[in-house]
Order: C-alpha cells, then structure tokens, then sequence
C-alpha cells in the first residue's frame, strides 16, 4: 500500500474488509434460493407485514431480497457505516429507507 492508502484506511469500518459491490457477490453464493425460500417462511412474509426493520443491511443483499417477498411493505435497513449505508441507497429499493 502507498502512503495515500495506509492514511485512508479504517479498520474499524466494515467497508475496509470488504467493499460493498464484493460483499453483495460474494453473499449470492452462500445463500441459494432454498436458503432464501425458507428465510420467506421463517419471517412469515406471507402473511404481509407492515413494517420490516433489518438490523445491519450492509451492502443490501438481503434488503433486495426482503423487496422481492414482501412487496407493499416498507423495509427499513439500519447501517452504521456510511459507505455500505450510501452503496445500499443508490440501488434505489422501492419501499426501503435507511438510517444510520
């Protein structure tokens, strides 16, 4: 690394371990579609919940996901780290609002 890398670099941010646009690649291969089938289930999306709240939405992989069951519903994604939190509000989710 040069010197302008080790002075930006902030291991206590998680967009320093991964980036945002690898952390959505890399989460398509640990969750197949009978993973997501069965997170559907255990939250009951069904049944239409008003309101869903997802505690650290990172890069917003499952945030997309949660879009998709539960259409109608507002979705609202909590993420500390600025950089994952604007990557997330760029793809523009219809329903979902993030807060820090």
């Amino acid at each position: 690394m040069g010197e302008k890398d080790t002075a930006t670099f902030d291991t206590t941010q998680w967009h320093n371990v991964q980036p945002p646009e690898f952390m959505d690649i890399s989460r398509r291969f640990e969750y197949d579609e009978d993973a997501i089938l069965m997170l559907k289930k255990w939250l009951r999306l069904t049944e239409g919940p008003e309101t869903i709240v997802e505690v650290g939405c990172g890069s917003g992989f499952f945030t997309e996901k949660l879009v998709k069951m539960a259409p109608g519903s507002k979705i609202i994604g909590v993420e500390p780290d600025d950089v994952l939190r604007e990557y997330v509000e760029a793809k523009g989710l219809p329903g979902a609002e993030f807060l820090k």
